[in-house]
């Protein structure tokens, strides 16, 4: 029911794209596939843009899709700090929760090593679709105070994780003390804007 009231109201064309964002503004893609989220960002502002993607094979599809764009494409997952692991490879879908057949090895760089090695005070916007390890991400960006340097954080929640209702629920309870729903569709996109 939530992705027939987010297709109908043309979420992907809309609200994932609609923000005030300048040319010096920095934005952060946590999932980048393909980079046509990236893309479609960089075409509307010709902003500072950051894509992590840690699949090789989407990883060169989005440097193909943003090339001659300035975006830096990263061939790396990011998290809550620096690890290598197994990922599941299926498409959009890829996970390092979820367990397939096919399995490539990747590399997650920490968000506080993101923020150190790119000298960032500030970031306008952040999208996290990682495909389950958003709870993670997410629990460490408010423990360590990082989401107070974002004013718009875009969240695609998964339920197929453990508890996934519990902990979005603790999530959102955390981010309501800085930032406020500006789009709620529950388990497909969300969007929260930092407190004026």
């Amino acid at each position: 029911m939530e992705f027939d009231r987010w297709f109908a109201d043309h979420g992907d064309e809309t609200l994932r794209l609609d923000y005030q964002i300048g040319k010096q503004d920095v934005v952060i893609d946590c999932g980048a596939y393909h980079g046509n989220w990236s893309r479609s960002i960089y075409d509307r502002y010709h902003c500072r843009i950051l894509a992590f993607e840690p699949v090789k094979e989407y990883c060169t599809i989005a440097k193909q899709t943003l090339a001659h764009t300035g975006v830096l494409v990263f061939h790396s997952g990011i998290g809550p700090f620096n690890e290598t692991c197994d990922i599941s490879v299926n498409g959009c879908a890829s996970s390092v929760i979820k367990h397939s057949e096919s399995v490539e090895q990747i590399n997650i760089v920490s968000i506080d090593d993101v923020i150190r090695d790119n000298s960032l005070s500030h970031i306008r916007l952040i999208k996290i679709n990682i495909e389950g390890a958003e709870y993670d991400l997410l629990d460490h960006m408010l423990n360590s105070s990082i989401v107070s340097m974002i004013d718009d954080i875009q969240i695609q929640f998964h339920q197929f994780v453990d508890h996934a209702v519990e902990r979005r629920e603790n999530i959102r309870a955390s981010l309501q003390q800085t930032h406020h729903l500006t789009y709620d569709y529950e388990f497909v996109w969300e969007n929260w804007r930092i407190n004026a």
